[in-house]
């Protein structure tokens, strides 16, 4: 069973994003920790351990994330060699999931 999260947005068109829980749980620690309120992360969703959970994101909301994904990759997403850490990695396959053309 795929879980849904949806957010309503009155003439404002909307993108889905799917990710996984261990995903979903790190982008919102980090919205949380940088005071951004993206109501879509908290509606409550059921899904069978492991299924996608999808959300729906206005392009500014989308884009937004993709800022705090940005800067938590500079800030702590390299080891001392400068190459991607588990942390680093993480927010490099979130900023492509973000990505809208």
């Amino acid at each position: 069973m795929q879980a849904r999260i949806k957010k309503h947005c009155m003439n404002q068109r909307t993108y889905e994003f799917r990710f996984s829980e261990e995903e979903l749980e790190y982008i919102k620690g980090l919205v949380v920790s940088h005071n951004v309120s993206l109501d879509a992360l908290y509606v409550p969703h059921e899904g069978q351990l492991g299924a996608k959970i999808t959300i729906e994101l206005s392009r500014q909301e989308a884009e937004q994330v993709r800022d705090i994904l940005t800067e938590q990759l500079a800030m702590f997403g390299f080891d001392e060699k400068y190459r991607p850490n588990k942390e680093g990695q993480m927010c490099e396959d979130l900023i492509d999931k973000f990505f809208i053309r």
